[in-house]
């Protein structure tokens, strides 16, 4: 799948954009609250997170460098989950503020519907704010945090679990 934008284009990710991934997610790991990690990440922890059947795109800006990424991945192994997924993305710092995450983010719930998921969770660091703000403005609500079980530049943070849910159960 392929999605044009005027200054991007998302894509589904392919082997060859681990490497560029890794890239953008380490950058978060030294500046940021975004990833929980002080330490670097390396191409076999994302091909760990990647599940062939479900959503996951980078996003190629017209240079042709990848400037985002985004994943799709199972809440949990056991079957009793398989309707409900987790998200996680990252922009480089230059792509933030442009509509960019918001369109990763639409073309990864459009796919997860159409896949018959029914619930998208995110994890996000308190200290985080723009991405909990984000996520709020896309429909997510608060459904569970863990008190101060973080510490990243010496400060502690809380996890906060964030919900969509895109099918009701009852229908």
């Amino acid at each position: 799948m392929t999605i044009e934008g005027e200054t991007y284009t998302i894509r589904s990710l392919e082997k060859f954009h681990l490497e560029s991934i890794v890239k953008i997610y380490n950058t978060h790991v030294y500046t940021s609250f975004s990833a929980f990690s002080e330490e670097e990440f390396q191409v076999s922890d994302f091909q760990k997170m990647i599940d062939d059947n479900l959503p996951c795109y980078v996003v190629i800006d017209k240079t042709l460098s990848v400037i985002g990424f985004g994943l799709t991945y199972p809440y949990r192994k056991e079957k009793t989950f398989s309707k409900s997924v987790k998200f996680t993305y990252f922009l480089t710092a230059e792509s933030t503020g442009k509509g960019i995450g918001s369109a990763l983010y639409n073309v990864m719930e459009k796919q997860c519907l159409a896949l018959g998921i029914e619930n998208i969770l995110v994890n996000i660091s308190s200290e985080n704010f723009g991405s909990i703000n984000f996520h709020k403005n896309k429909g997510f609500t608060e459904c569970g945090r863990f008190k101060n079980v973080g510490v990243k530049f010496k400060k502690h943070f809380d996890m906060v679990w964030m919900i969509k849910i895109l099918v009701s159960p009852n229908t």
